[in-house]
C-alpha cells in the first residue's frame, strides 16, 4: 500500500475474476427473442442482429452481476430494460441454481 495525494493510504484494489452465473432461458423467452429477432430484421437488414447483440450484452451483465437490476414485479422477480430496444429480461436468481429468464 502506497499514500494518496492527501496523505492518507490507498486501499488495495484486487482485480478478481467474476464467475459468471449460469443462465437458463426458458421455451417462452426463448420463442419471443425469435421472434422479435425476425421482426427487427424484417424493419431493416442488420437491426434484427442489434436487437441480439443488445439483448446478449444484458444477459451477460445480469450473469455476471445478478444483483444490480432491482426486484420489480414481486420480491421473486427482477427486471433489467435492453438498451435502445422496448424489451425487459425478467429473471429470477438463486444462487445455488443460477439464473432462469
Amino acid at each position: 500500500m502506497g499514500r494518496n495525494e492527501e496523505g492518507g493510504y490507498r486501499q488495495h484494489q484486487s482485480k478478481k475474476k467474476i464467475m459468471p452465473y449460469s443462465l437458463r432461458l426458458n421455451q417462452q423467452a426463448h420463442e419471443e427473442f425469435i421472434q422479435a429477432y425476425e421482426w427487427y430484421e424484417e424493419k431493416r437488414s442488420g437491426l434484427g442482429n442489434q436487437f441480439m447483440v443488445s439483448v446478449e450484452k444484458r444477459l451477460q451483465q445480469i450473469s455476471e452481476n445478478p444483483g444490480y437490476f432491482g426486484i420489480r414485479k414481486s420480491a421473486r422477480y427482477r427486471e433489467a430494460k435492453i438498451e435502445h430496444f422496448p424489451y425487459m429480461i425478467v429473471y429470477e436468481f438463486f444462487k445455488q441454481k443460477g439464473l432462469f429468464i
